[in-house]
């Protein structure tokens, strides 16, 4: 009897922690030796998926549900922790690299979480455990990550931690409107006989302004798009390489488009047969007029060279003479999370 007790007493253990686990949703990356470990990680799968949507270690997710992907850690780390200065996906690596363990704060912090797969950003509170340690920012000692489980560290909470009957069942965070991604894609020559593209291109080709005018990536990338999704139209047959940076612009203001300032952001190959996405803040694309996006070497059928700067190039404008604030091409009320850039081989 005093066994079979014991045993009944072991199982209710079992089970409770089971649902404390799954209460508490799942971990980031559980198991890490270091952020360094987690940065190798990330630029293998990088180099895989560019667009970092795909899981970082497959093995580990399967295991324990540790199924984070590169993306899921930039915008955690973008959005709860600016001062790190994350411009793209493609600086991740560097930045934990540079995180250093510290012994874990005391108290209750807000910590991301995977939900049935989803990343949350705000739904989970707890404090550090016995001995874990914080994986911080030597430049401003803030908790980046979380020792134990790989998670993101928010905001320190001055109250008691959140039960599971207490946690709410929140949305996935999306990353609009705190980020924003740009996607550039590269079409096969048959894109320009579409209708109207040539005519757009024409009256395009005689333009000096970025801003206004017809573009063909402007009025015709969701006819690229569906042609594409029909299987009448296919993405690029040959690498491409571009730049990619931030600038200011009195166009923007409805002056003349010269550039008066420009950061580069990231230079990027996008594969045959793919596209490439790069994630930008949105507390960065305020402090700029427009994305502008050069190809360096190759040969473009569309966009025509510009009369200004002789480069084929592409300008992806965050504030306009009519729409101060953050916005884009179209007269949307709101601007849209993914911002499309379009070239014709």
């Amino acid at each position: 009897m005093r066994r079979l007790i014991i045993t009944l007493g072991a199982l209710l253990v079992a089970a409770l922690t089971i649902a404390d686990v799954q209460a508490a949703g799942q971990p980031l990356m559980k198991g890490l030796t270091g952020p360094a470990e987690l940065a190798g990680l990330i630029e293998t799968s990088l180099s895989q998926d560019p667009s970092g949507n795909s899981r970082i270690d497959s093995g580990r997710c399967q295991r324990d549900g540790s199924c984070a992907t590169p993306y899921m850690y930039y915008y955690g780390i973008a959005s709860e922790h600016p001062s790190a200065g994350l411009r793209s996906i493609t600086e991740l690596p560097r930045y934990l690299r540079s995180l250093v363990k510290k012994p874990a704060p005391s108290g209750v912090w807000q910590m991301s979480r995977l939900l049935d797969g989803r990343y949350d950003a705000v739904g989970w509170q707890r404090v550090f455990h016995q001995g874990e340690g914080a994986w911080v920012d030597v430049n401003t000692a803030e908790p980046i990550l979380a020792e134990d489980c790989g998670n993101v560290v928010g905001r320190s909470v001055g109250q008691a931690v959140v039960t599971r009957q207490t946690v709410p069942a929140q949305p996935v965070a999306g990353g609009c409107p705190e980020v924003y991604t740009l996607k550039i894609n590269v079409w096969q020559p048959p894109a320009f006989n579409m209708p109207g593209v040539e005519d757009t291109h024409r009256v395009e080709e005689l333009r000096v302004p970025f801003l206004n005018g017809p573009h063909v990536s402007r009025d015709h990338g969701l006819q690229f798009r569906s042609a594409y999704s029909a299987r009448q139209l296919a993405r690029n047959a040959a690498p491409h390489q571009f730049r990619v940076s931030l600038i200011m612009t009195p166009e923007a203001q409805g002056g003349a488009p010269q550039i008066v300032r420009e950061e580069h952001y990231a230079d990027i190959t996008v594969l045959p047969g793919r596209f490439y996405e790069l994630q930008f803040p949105r507390v960065l694309l305020e402090q700029w007029d427009a994305i502008r996006t050069v190809p360096l070497g190759g040969k473009y059928v569309s966009p025509p060279r510009s009369h200004l700067t002789g480069f084929q190039e592409i300008r992806f404008f965050n504030h306009t003479p009519s729409r101060p604030r953050l916005g884009e091409w179209e007269n949307n009320p709101v601007p849209d999370c993914v911002m499309n850039q379009h070239f014709i081989e």
